[in-house]
């Protein structure tokens, strides 16, 4: 939501009112809330983060697939301009809670989206700004560098992602 929020500058914490679904599409996706809900809740519980994200991210499956290569391109945009702004900067308090707060909404997009290795460096990123663990954040703001090749590499492979400059015109 995060990502649609700064998109739109639109709130939309709290519930949904089913009073105002009117299309099939919406109800499905509504019912398929409901069915992950119970999961997600006791994932979270428990501290089972993972548990947690892996419920969420059955409801992937119901986005329209061009929708999940579009959130998927802007968060590859978004991490790639966040490893630009970190990397090299001076170790600081500030800095490390600043990538910290970044790294935990970029590791959440990225679970829900299914890109597992891209969300393990970020998690990665997270406790080591966390912990202020200055040569953590180095490393980890290296390995993005490469997870990122490597998720944007197997998009391309699958065909789902073209971001390549197009070629001069004639």
């Amino acid at each position: 939501l995060g990502i649609e929020e700064k998109k739109d500058k639109t709130s939309y914490a709290g519930g949904y009112d089913l009073k105002l679904l009117n299309e099939k599409e919406e109800l499905a996706l509504a019912a398929a809330i409901e069915s992950v809900k119970q999961d997600t809740v006791a994932a979270i519980n428990v501290e089972n983060f993972k548990g947690a994200m892996n419920a969420l991210a059955e409801l992937r499956a119901l986005l329209p697939q061009e929708r999940v290569i579009e959130l998927t391109q802007q968060l590859l945009e978004q991490l790639t301009a966040a490893r630009r702004h970190f990397d090299g900067q001076p170790a600081s308090r500030g800095r490390f809670d600043e990538l910290r707060r970044t790294m935990h909404s970029h590791a959440g997009a990225a679970a829900s989206l299914g890109l597992a290795a891209l969300a393990r460096v970020t998690r990665d990123i997270e406790h080591a700004a966390h912990q202020g663990d200055g040569v953590g954040v180095t490393t980890g703001l290296q390995q993005l560098g490469g997870a990122l090749q490597s998720s944007r590499d197997a998009l391309r492979d699958a065909g789902v992602l073209d971001d390549r400059p197009a070629p001069p015109a004639a």
